[in-house]
């Protein structure tokens, strides 16, 4: 049964082909920093990463598709409750909130640099598990 051009809508096939994209780049990339030796190279890079492939494709997908809107709506409300209930480092949040307005594309930035601090908290979970994990003698 051949899948005949007509049953997609507009923008639907576009969307799923860069977020596809999306994921497959983040995925590789999390592998190529796996593959590069040692703990601190796996940590700082590999886990930001791969959270990346799981946090960013439905973020692009939905800047392709139309009816994926609320998925820029929730990460918007995500990203303002953040902003004004989260910590402020440095003065980072309020410089970017006085002089940045977000645009759908920012969200793509957004859950890409967000990305890297969960990723650093899962690698460091694991690497705390593997540390207190017994070891046969």
């Amino acid at each position: 049964m051949a899948v005949q051009s007509s049953a997609f809508q507009d923008g639907a096939v576009t969307a799923l082909a860069v977020a596809s994209g999306a994921a497959v780049v983040s995925a590789a990339l999390s592998f190529l920093c796996w593959r590069v030796d040692g703990r601190p190279t796996t940590i700082l890079l590999a886990y930001p990463f791969a959270v990346t492939a799981v946090f960013l494709p439905p973020v692009v997908a939905a800047l392709f598709y139309e009816p994926l809107d609320g998925i820029i709506q929730w990460s918007d409300n995500i990203a303002r409750w953040v902003t004004t209930e989260g910590p402020d480092p440095f003065g980072v949040v309020e410089y970017l909130e006085t002089n940045f307005e977000r645009q759908d594309e920012d969200h793509v930035l957004i859950w890409f640099a967000a990305s890297f601090p969960v990723g650093w908290a899962l690698g460091l979970l694991v690497t705390l598990a593997d540390i207190i994990r017994p070891r046969p003698d």
